[in-house]
């Protein structure tokens, strides 16, 4: 098997293969080294077996492998890492989270997005959501009401009619979807706390 017939296979996933790594391992460094890695395993099997079918989730869970087995080798974080494959966080599809944020945050403001998540997803209460972002319960009841009211009339839209995916778009979010991705892999909500002060409602 060619290895231009990899790369050709492999080569539109790269960016998001590449960014997945970084959150997996949780550094640019480690990341690339990860990304490098998941390569060259990646060619292996497919020198060895011929064709991969399903080409982006089978570099995922090669990805995912691999960094479980470098985090099981690391010693220390083996009793942190059983914790995590128990949730879902580690079992997540990177690509499948971020297509499913950039569609929240498409169809509402940041603040209602993060308000939501703390709530819906990761089940705090309002006294807890208000005290965290420096607010009130009123104000965390009047956005959360107005985000699961939004992400109704979103659901029950046609896409085109809802959204305009233009590049303007997407580069002013790229950073805050990111944030959101990462505290939905990691099954991290800290993040979401310091990116709640001081937004608009």
């Amino acid at each position: 098997m060619s290895s231009s017939h990899f790369e050709t296979l492999v080569q539109s996933h790269l960016p998001e293969l590449r960014k997945y790594c970084r959150y997996l391992s949780g550094s640019v460094w480690d990341g690339e080294d990860l990304y490098q890695e998941t390569l060259v395993k990646s060619f292996s099997y497919y020198s060895r077996k011929g064709d991969i079918k399903e080409v982006r989730p089978f570099l995922y869970r090669v990805a995912k492998n691999r960094w479980h087995d470098e985090y099981r080798r690391s010693g220390p974080g083996q009793q942190e890492l059983d914790s995590a494959k128990t949730g879902a966080a580690l079992d997540v599809d990177y690509a499948e989270v971020r297509g499913w944020m950039e569609w929240v945050a498409r169809c509402m403001p940041l603040r209602q997005v993060v308000v939501w998540l703390l709530a819906d997803y990761f089940g705090y209460s309002m006294k807890e959501i208000a005290s965290g972002l420096s607010t009130t319960m009123s104000a965390v009841r009047s956005i959360l009401f107005r985000a699961r009211l939004r992400l109704r009339e979103c659901h029950g839209a046609q896409p085109d009619a809802v959204f305009t995916a233009d590049r303007k778009f997407v580069r002013e979010l790229s950073f805050p979807i990111e944030r959101l991705v990462y505290c939905i892999i990691r099954d991290n909500p800290a993040p979401l706390f310091r990116s709640g002060r001081g937004l608009g409602s």
